[in-house]
């Protein structure tokens, strides 16, 4: 029996010369086989085509596998030429901090050991994109795309404005249309134009994965893929993520983003690793999860999986963790009492107290009981037939208090998880005399605050999570809080990052006694907050 390898542009085939079994050949977990062409296969990057050499010593191997999975070896020199200061770095108009010299040279040192993607998960507010639109520049990238939330659109646009010299033709489909058509206007600027000019196609994870857009963008040679917040894509099962698994495998090279790798829970690295490179934890998800399943993702934890998992993680991510000089901050929680609705709180946590004794609720039904609750402790709850009620008004007193106080003249941004809370803060502000604007799913009035327009920014906490600045306040309300340590940790860098220079006050507004205190106090912990909530509820009985 003679195995070959046989590599192409993407991919790495494994194939007998006598119809060898899928069992005989499959011997990485996660690899395709083929039942027509009885071959194997898995994506052509360096820790993959390492295993492959490691797996089949009795394969002919091309000389360039060999010399890729040699690649591997070569990450701590990548990241040790990166801390030289004298290294050369793109003329940009804007100038270049330390930290972004060394993310740039670390990701082109494992562009040119061969590497086909590249993680930069420095913290929030460190300048990730003048360090992605550098990487740009010097690959002399002739088709990049930049996926990201919406909010991000027209950040990247002044992003690749700012930090550029080069004359990008930068592409924002209008988000108002369909896909189709936003299809056909790409298609019309990009046949129109320059065929030298190099060009940057700027689109939203929730648009990219429906046809026809899709079946297009697969259809391109990419030279750049750009995945910014790539938290979005950490379900390995949705759409979205399949979507960015598929991409992975038409693109020359591809740059994941983001400041929360571990957006939530540990195992939501598997499948942004999937779109960087799959062979670092791996092509099997069931596997991972088994083997990882009892890990926290702290980095202080010193169990040798721990260890094993957070090496994995910044072998080809760079992180900055430190190196930015910011100001201090400063966190406030004001207290208030629940009266009004205290005995409708007090009959739902009960319930849901009997339901966990009973087993009947699971970390996958949790979330709607501790919703339930928060919208109580906001002066609210929505009925069976979507109803809703009015309990009380003490945490609107509290916001009412605190506005009061408030010093004219100095903005403020105001986070929320409800549209009702965000009804209230409008109302509380505008009684105040001060101008509103209002950041959410239903709003987009950033701008307006942005440039002075408005005084107090109310945010819907997930809305206002990712890829915006809100650097002209250092001060910031939590009025609500979301479930998700990942959405904490984005909106609370969205102030306390780069190009602030004042001490950052955050407020916090917590009824005693209610699921209020212990979100506050859970969230400064990396972790899954609905699972320590369920864990905290049982444990009480």
């Amino acid at each position: 029996m003679i195995i070959v390898v046989r590599p192409t542009p993407y991919s790495l085939y494994i194939q007998g010369d006598s119809g060898e079994t899928r069992m005989k050949l499959c011997r990485i977990p996660g690899m395709t086989y083929n039942l027509d062409t009885k071959a194997a296969r898995v994506p052509l990057t360096p820790f993959l085509a390492k295993q492959v050499v490691e797996k089949y010593p009795d394969a002919w191997i091309p000389e360039e596998v060999i010399v890729l999975a040699g690649a591997v070896n070569q990450i701590a020199e990548c990241r040790e030429k990166a801390n030289d200061p004298f290294l050369p770095v793109p003329d940009s108009p804007i100038d270049w901090w330390p930290h972004q010299k060394k993310a740039f040279w670390f990701l082109m040192g494992l562009h040119n050991a061969g590497f086909r993607g590249a993680g930069l998960f420095s913290e929030l507010g460190s300048g990730k994109s003048k360090v992605a639109v550098g990487v740009a520049d010097v690959l002399g990238a002739k088709m990049t795309l930049v996926i990201g939330p919406k909010s991000s659109r027209l950040v990247w646009h002044d992003q690749f404005r700012s930090h550029s010299y080069r004359p990008y033709l930068i592409l924002l489909p209008d988000m108002a249309v369909g896909v189709g058509e936003r299809l056909r206007r790409i298609m019309v600027r990009l046949k129109h134009k320059d065929p030298e000019q190099p060009a940057i196609i700027v689109l939203n994870y929730d648009g990219i994965w429906r046809k026809p857009l899709s079946d297009w963008i697969l259809e391109q040679s990419w030279d750049l893929v750009i995945a910014d917040e790539l938290h979005r894509a950490k379900d390995p099962g949705s759409k979205i993520s399949k979507f960015m698994a598929q991409l992975a495998d038409r693109t020359n090279f591809r740059l994941g983003v983001t400041g929360t790798p571990i957006h939530n829970r540990p195992k939501d690295v598997w499948a942004q690793y999937r779109f960087i490179d799959g062979g670092v934890y791996g092509l099997d998800y069931k596997q991972f999860r088994r083997k990882y399943a009892a890990i926290t993702g702290d980095e202080s934890a010193s169990s040798d999986l721990e260890t094993d998992f957070m090496n994995k993680l910044y072998s080809i991510g760079f992180r900055a963790k430190g190196e930015l000089d910011l100001p201090p901050t400063a966190k406030h929680v004001i207290r208030g009492e629940l009266v009004e609705a205290a005995t409708v709180y007090k009959r739902v946590e009960t319930s849901m107290r009997i339901a966990i004794r009973r087993g009947e609720v699971t970390i996958k039904n949790a979330l709607t009981r501790f919703m339930r609750l928060q919208q109580i402790t906001s002066g609210y709850i929505n009925d069976d037939d979507h109803t809703m009620h009015v309990l009380g008004h003490e945490k609107e007193q509290l916001f009412q208090d605190y506005i009061e106080d408030f010093p004219k003249g100095e903005p403020l941004v105001v986070f929320a998880r409800f549209h009702y809370d965000l009804d209230i803060i409008e109302a509380a502000v505008k009684n105040r005399g001060l101008r509103y604007s209002e950041y959410s799913g239903e709003r987009d009035e950033f701008k307006e605050w942005k440039h002075g327009r408005s005084d107090v920014l109310g945010v819907q906490i997930r809305a206002g999570a990712e890829s915006v600045d809100f650097t002209r306040t250092h001060y910031c309300v939590y009025y609500s809080m979301g479930l998700s340590w990942g959405d904490y940790r984005q909106s609370f860098k969205r102030i306390h990052r780069a190009n602030q220079t004042k001490t950052v006050h955050y407020t916090y507004l917590a009824l005693a006694d209610t699921i209020d205190e212990r979100v506050v106090r859970l969230i400064e912990n990396r972790g899954d907050i609905v699972q320590a909530l369920l864990d905290e509820y049982s444990q009480e009985g």
